[in-house]
């Protein structure tokens, strides 16, 4: 191969590289957006999920309340 044949090689070598770097770079990107969107969608449950909880704790404990659960058998 020439100097120049060579050169033009590299050349073209070289844009590919880039092309694929390019490529990776977008796709990391998107990737990026996507565990992000994901996390947040994950807080976003967990807090529903603490909600949820407590509110279930708290309905629990009103029907010890009213249904007696907590006082001792009448034959005490």
């Amino acid at each position: 191969m020439t100097h120049n044949a060579d050169l033009k090689d590299m050349q073209s070598r070289l844009v590919e590289l880039e092309a694929t770097n390019a490529n990776q770079q977008r796709f990391m990107d998107q990737l990026s957006d996507m565990v992000s969107e994901q996390w947040q969608t994950i807080d976003a449950l967990k807090r529903e999920m603490k909600r949820l909880r407590q509110r279930m704790e708290s309905v629990e404990s009103q029907n010890r309340k009213t249904s007696g659960e907590d006082a001792p058998p009448p034959h005490y």
